[in-house]
């Protein structure tokens, strides 16, 4: 292995989600959710990688100009779809991202940045996420 100075990845999350943070790119809204690209509600703004449909997308369009695509990189992953890693690599695509809502979660917590209701609320969605998305459908 070679050494470094960089952090280990859980640092680099953590670091990531407070960035994400203090710049408000990252806001959470449990009482009138977003809606993602997909149609579904989330009750945070649209985001980077959900389930990898929109990545298969990019990756096909680059791939049919004859260029090799093999990787994609996000900021921010949701990282409670299963089934999305398998879904791109069934395609020959690896994901790559800094930090997922768990990380942002966490960091939320720390920082108090979000009032209780809220973060309970995006607790549910990270371990439920359909059944919350199913409960919340008309509230977008």
């Amino acid at each position: 292995m070679i050494p470094s100075s960089y952090p280990d990845a859980t640092e680099i999350a953590r670091l990531t989600a407070r960035m994400l943070l203090e710049i408000k790119a990252v806001h959470f809204n449990a009482n009138q959710p977003f809606k993602l690209a997909s149609g579904l509600p989330s009750p945070l703004v649209e985001d980077l990688t959900t389930d990898g449909g929109s990545k298969l997308s990019f990756v096909d369009a680059i791939r049919e100009t004859g260029a090799t695509c093999a990787h994609t990189a996000v900021i921010f992953y949701y990282g409670i779809f299963p089934e999305t890693e398998k879904t791109l690599g069934d395609h020959g695509v690896a994901l790559h991202s800094l930090c997922t809502w768990w990380d942002v979660l966490a960091e939320a917590k720390a920082q108090g940045s979000f009032d209780a209701n809220t973060l309970t609320e995006v607790e549910a969605f990270l371990n439920a996420p359909r059944d919350w998305q199913e409960a919340n459908k008309d509230r977008v």
